[in-house]
């Protein structure tokens, strides 16, 4: 049996505090998405468009549902990867200073000598 002063210092870990906010399974800003593309498809007023809706409401929420438990960070690691360029222009701030050239080398300028 183990003595209780050797045990350590108690750790609470709130769950909560660190889960995603997902609707009905799926990230949030997705499910509004394909929730409005299904309302467009229903707004034919007809059986079809209904049908075909909810084939469309169904086979998008499987697909975020699956994103969602793999990696519920998935969709913002998507967006950042269409952002992405080979090449970032220099762009420096308004107020940057712009620094003087130094010569890492003596360097001789005529009658000033070395410099």
């Amino acid at each position: 049996m183990l003595d209780q002063s050797l045990r350590g210092t108690p750790m609470f870990f709130y769950q909560s505090l660190n889960r995603p906010f997902l609707m009905m399974g799926a990230d949030r800003s997705l499910f509004f998405l394909y929730l409005g593309m299904s309302v467009i498809v229903a707004l034919g007023q007809t059986l079809m468009s209904f049908i075909l809706a909810g084939i469309v409401f169904i086979s998008f929420h499987t697909v975020a549902i699956l994103i969602a438990r793999s990696d519920y960070q998935m969709k913002e690691l998507y967006l950042r990867n269409t952002r992405y360029r080979r090449y970032y222009a220099a762009q420096p701030g308004i107020h940057a200073r712009i620094r003087d050239l130094e010569a890492s080398v003596p360097v001789y300028q005529g009658k000033r000598g070395l410099v």
